[in-house]
């Protein structure tokens, strides 16, 4: 049985009705990020090219929201601004999953855990409007 981005959503919005302690808040927040992550993949595997490369080697996490804010589609493209949309939110979130995972010392609130929760549902639809935006845009070809 294989799990999606969409499974992980509602998996981290379902531990944030019960979360109560600040391990389960970094679990929130692990979950919605890894969400998000997928679910702009997928969004950037949908573009006809990806964005450009980074000049200075990023992990993979940073490489991808990096793309995402770099185009290389026209700007004439839909998808353009909201493919920067969408890498800004990445790399927000991609910060507060850092922070959740490493960052032990530092103090998460559940209110932290709430917003990554709303922001990766954010990024959501805004992939989906993108994706959308490039049906919409790409020419479809004749029937032969």
């Amino acid at each position: 049985m294989s799990v999606s981005q969409n499974d992980l959503l509602s998996q981290a919005k379902q531990l944030l009705l019960t979360a109560s302690t600040e391990l389960d808040f970094r679990n929130v927040i692990g979950r919605a990020y890894y969400a998000a992550y997928h679910e702009a993949t997928r969004f950037h595997d949908s573009l006809p090219t990806r964005g450009k490369d980074p000049s200075k080697t990023l992990g993979m996490h940073a490489e991808l929201a990096f793309r995402l804010q770099s185009p290389t589609i026209p700007q004439s493209d839909p998808r353009f601004y909201k493919s920067q949309n969408i890498g800004r939110h990445l790399g927000w979130l991609h910060e507060k999953r850092v922070k959740a995972d490493y960052r032990l010392r530092q103090t998460l609130a559940k209110s932290e855990s709430e917003e990554v929760v709303a922001r990766a549902a954010r990024l959501f639809e805004l992939c989906s409007e993108a994706i959308d935006a490039g049906k919409r845009a790409t020419p479809k070809a004749p029937p032969v």
